[in-house]
């Protein structure tokens, strides 16, 4: 089974584009989509605006299954509400820590991410899977920068036994970040570099995401 990293490779091949050429198509730093084609796992931001620049459909970029290209976007006339129920069944699932807070910037963040990201798809169960996987990828995520901030304070303690303490704390968040992985039925590539990086910060204000932006309140 192909990877995404693969997937993605196949595109740019495809589109005859340098490693250089598809940085600058999809405003993914150079560095990080060259540690993507590699077997580093792209977070949700990176695969929407890798999906975006090439037009490539979503799910196929997840899995593998099901058309390369996605689908001409529905008409935006109105919020598919089914949808924003489905997508607010899994978080609660998910992150039931959060959902009985749904002010805190965690879930509203998410929320329009992943509507974005699967409201061209059609209502079967490939969007399920979808918006599974979306949620996943974004608390992975979480568990990444939790881990880089933990590591990051190991490095400037004074003692031994708060170095430790440290440690512990951020091996123990990849671990919660490969049972997140497996729960919503993502495959971690293999990759040489021990800490990878499962997603860069979600919910930044560095790129806008194409179609339908319910955080906007574009109807």
């Amino acid at each position: 089974m192909s990877s995404i990293g693969e997937r993605m490779k196949l595109v740019i091949q495809e589109k005859q584009f340098s490693i250089k050429q598809a940085s600058e198509e999809t405003d993914i730093p150079y560095r990080s989509l060259q540690n993507y084609l590699n077997g580093q796992l792209p977070g949700p931001d990176a695969l929407v605006k890798f999906r975006e620049a090439f037009g490539v459909d979503l799910n196929w970029l997840l899995t593998g299954e099901g058309e390369t290209h996605k689908k001409l976007a529905k008409t935006n006339s109105q919020i598919d509400h089914k949808l924003m129920k489905q997508i607010e069944n899994q978080l609660e699932k998910s992150m039931p820590q959060y959902f009985n807070h749904i002010e805190t910037s965690v879930v509203l963040n998410i929320f329009p991410l992943i509507y974005n990201n699967v409201c061209h798809i059609d209502d079967t169960d490939i969007r399920y899977e979808s918006i599974k996987q979306a949620v996943g990828l974004y608390l992975a995520g979480l568990q990444d920068d939790f881990t880089k901030t933990a590591l990051t304070l190991a490095d400037h303690v004074t003692t031994t036994e708060k170095q430790e303490s440290l440690q512990a704390l951020a091996e123990s968040a990849q671990k919660g970040k490969y049972k997140i992985l497996e729960k919503h039925g993502i495959e971690l590539p293999p990759t040489r570099d021990s800490e990878t990086q499962v997603t860069q910060h979600i919910g930044g204000s560095d790129h806008e995401i194409a179609g339908r932006d319910i955080n906007k309140g574009k109807v």
